[in-house]
């Protein structure tokens, strides 16, 4: 034989080395399209699982619910001396339909509650606070001008209805939790203003009286020299019993209004809406149902018969023209 050449036996050995190659790059394909395979029946098993509990019809048939909305919790702990906590939720745990091996184990928040709003203390104890304190001022009204309207005059009001609100009604607090998000970073107090009227020179005070919340937890009284007396952002309606928001387009607010004629003063407040640009209301009712209630007011409601499950008030607050 030729030293360059190839023996019998080479030949073959070299045959059998390509055959057993070629068999395990083979085998080694198959393995990889397999795995490429059931990769794409898990991505699928798990987007139809996550869709069903997503609510999409489409999927629903497709999907089998082993455990449905079972108690359970889990504990959140850290590593900084703060105190562990045990967070309530609820188990769910679903399997595919459409051969994919594989389970979905979910531990999610507690179901969203069906309990309407007004059913709620918090939500009670606020709309209590608003009539207790429209009561309060109509007794304190009565104390200072008594049936006649005529009779109450800008003294009566600091002397009566100013002085018994601080003796006789402690300015509370309005529950955070059902602010709105955009002003929880700061306490509110559930507080009043007694509107005053423009009659004649002498000044008698409306019957008018404006309860809202403010960041301040004190009472004004009168004084000629403060032009503008709060900002509104939420008001309490003694007409329906609810709280009202405002949109975050406008400024509201309580507007002192001293103006010399024939060498005396009218003395007169009033509410005004982007700096009495656009409008200004000496009469809550007027302001209610011509500035909150009129269509796309832009204004919101803390809708008593919504559901709340402890943590959506934003979607307790809706459109005023829901």
């Amino acid at each position: 034989m030729n030293n360059k050449g190839v023996t019998l036996i080479e030949m073959i050995v070299a045959i059998l080395i390509l055959s057993i190659s070629s068999i395990t790059i083979a085998a080694g394909f198959n393995g990889v399209i397999q795995r490429m395979g059931k990769a794409a029946k898990v991505k699928t098993a798990s987007n139809e699982m996550f869709s069903f509990i997503e609510g999409n019809q489409e999927v629903k048939d497709k999907v089998k619910v082993n455990k449905k909305d079972q108690d359970a919790s889990y504990i959140l702990h850290a590593d900084n001396g703060v105190d562990d906590i045990e967070v309530q939720a609820t188990y769910n745990e679903y399997t595919g339909t459409n051969g994919a091996d594989i389970v979905l184990k979910a531990i999610t928040k507690i179901k969203q509650s069906t309990t309407p709003l007004k059913d709620f203390d918090v939500y009670k104890d606020s709309v209590n606070i608003g009539n207790d304190l429209y009561a309060t001022l109509n007794d304190s009204e009565t104390k200072s001008c008594g049936l006649n309207q005529s009779t109450c005059k800008r003294d009566g009001y600091n002397d009566h209805v100013f002085k018994n609100l601080k003796d006789t009604y402690q300015i509370q607090p309005f529950p955070n939790e059902l602010l709105p998000s955009e002003y929880k970073n700061q306490p509110f107090y559930i507080n009043a203003f007694y509107a005053w009227e423009n009659k004649t020179i002498s000044t008698n005070c409306s019957n008018e009286k404006l309860i809202y919340l403010s960041t301040t937890n004190k009472y004004y009284e009168y004084s000629p020299y403060e032009l503008n007396v709060d900002n509104i952002s939420i008001i309490y309606n003694y007409l329906d019993n609810k709280w009202y928001c405002k949109p975050s387009n406008i400024t509201v607010a309580i507007v002192y209004d001293d103006k010399m004629f024939s060498g005396a003063y009218y003395h007169d407040t009033y509410i005004s809406v982007n700096g009495a640009t656009e409008q200004r209301y000496d009469d809550f009712q007027d302001f209610i149902h011509k500035e909150v209630k009129k269509q796309n007011s832009g204004w919101y409601v803390l809708d008593p018969d919504e559901n709340y499950d402890g943590e959506n008030i934003d979607d307790c607050w809706i459109s005023v023209n829901s």
